[in-house]
């Protein structure tokens, strides 16, 4: 059960993968990635329902176009409208699929509130999966719940998730006393880390078994016929002896005109040193209007394995899915972060950490951005670091996790 972004899904593709060796394997979510899911030969089931208690509630409406928006949400949150539907469909699967075990993100973990009573009293096994690290001190914004109080009456995330575990009497011994912005934090049950326990900055604050990043080099993944004919220049030799600089800014659509201002230097910088810079942006023709410098090449998607084969830097906003597989391709980073919250920040400061990559800002300017590209260009220190931290992973295997019967009963 996976949470709606692209990257929680990509995060998990090689786990499914590896235990459809030996089980039957199916994925639920949000029925916008059913085409997705189903382009990768897996089974989706669609869920209509989103977890409740993670501020949901005014984003189901708008999808919904029930209005008043605002009446609706409130309603739900006084009369647990999120749960109940939750639960419904969650009983359902269950009772359609009959698991022995559900792999639950950990950005939707409230669904352990729902499934808790079934789980109890069935021989299902739940395992926590987390596609992004726990934090060491989780992102908490005071302002997020003190504005949820005021604008729904005191009833906040944190409310509705305190009523729900008294409902369904679920013993303090699975939630943990430590806060997050979003949900709950669990314990006592069975975790999996989809990193390395050596990227970590400190001793780790969870139990959680780690278990190495994986990309899954079969992932299928459309793009158009343009890119086609830029690999295939590529391939040809087109581009010989020129450096590649590879951006993208993940799915985080936030700080737009500062990501484009980001990306017109970076142009620069490449037309300066004569670079080739592959950009992917869902707003393409803003790019372009942009930029001037020929071998800067627009995509609203590329296939980011594909492209890491041959980047000597990748610059990303630093989710765990990009600098999993910029390390395994051997390919040191610039990181910026669109948002400070989550696990972007962190993550990035885990890449300074291990020699992996600089830190940029999104209002670099041209001649630092061209210092710090040449530093990480020339500075065999960083392709050291990578190569120190890839043979540390190659000493996690997905088959550590089976058989399933290691993992425990609630």
């Amino acid at each position: 059960m996976i949470y709606h972004g692209t990257g929680h899904f990509n995060a998990c593709f090689k786990l499914a993968r590896t235990l459809q060796q030996q089980h039957q394997v199916a994925f639920a979510g949000v029925e916008f990635f059913t085409p997705y899911v189903t382009q990768q030969s897996f089974e989706y089931h669609p869920l209509k329902s989103v977890p409740f208690g993670i501020g949901l509630e005014y984003w189901f409406h708008t999808v919904r176009k029930n209005k008043p928006i605002y009446f609706h949400a409130l309603k739900d949150r006084w009369a647990d409208g999120l749960y109940q539907i939750r639960e419904k469909e969650l009983s359902n699967l269950i009772d359609q699929y009959r698991p022995d075990v559900i792999f639950l993100d950990a950005q939707q973990n409230t669904d352990f509130l729902v499934l808790y009573s079934r789980l109890k009293k069935s021989s299902i096994k739940i395992v926590l999966v987390h596609t992004m690290l726990p934090q060491e001190a989780p992102y908490l914004s005071g302002s997020k719940f003190a504005r949820q109080k005021l604008v729904y009456f005191g009833m906040d995330d944190k409310a509705i998730i305190r009523r729900r575990q008294k409902k369904n009497q679920i013993p303090d011994q699975y939630i943990s006393p430590r806060q997050s912005n979003l949900g709950c934090v669990l314990q006592n049950i069975d975790e999996v880390i989809l990193a390395p326990r050596e990227f970590e900055l400190s001793a780790p604050v969870t139990s959680a078994q780690y278990i190495g990043f994986h990309p899954d080099y079969k992932r299928k993944e459309k793009y158009s016929a343009d890119f086609n004919a830029f690999r295939d220049k590529v391939r040809a030799g087109a581009y010989a002896g020129k450096k590649f600089l590879y951006f993208s800014a993940g799915t985080i659509l936030s700080h737009q005109e500062k990501i484009l201002t980001l990306i017109r230097n970076l142009s620069r910088v490449s037309s300066q040193k004569g670079y080739v810079l592959v950009v992917t942006y869902p707003q393409v023709e803003k790019v372009k209007a942009l930029t001037s410098h020929t071998d800067t090449v627009v995509f609203e998607k590329v296939p980011q394995l594909d492209v890491l084969s041959y980047a000597d830097l990748f610059i990303t906003h630093g989710g765990l899915n990009s600098i999993a597989e910029s390390v395994l391709a051997g390919v040191p980073m610039l990181v910026f972060t669109p948002q400070n919250k989550m696990d972007l920040p962190m993550n990035a400061a885990r890449v300074l950490h291990h020699n992996l990559g600089l830190k940029i800002s999104l209002d670099e300017s041209v001649l630092d951005l061209n210092v710090k590209i040449n530093q990480v260009l020339t500075n065999p220190g960083f392709r050291q670091g990578i190569q120190q931290l890839r043979l540390m992973n190659g000493q996690y295997a997905l088959d550590s996790i089976m058989p399933l019967e290691n993992f425990r009963h609630l």
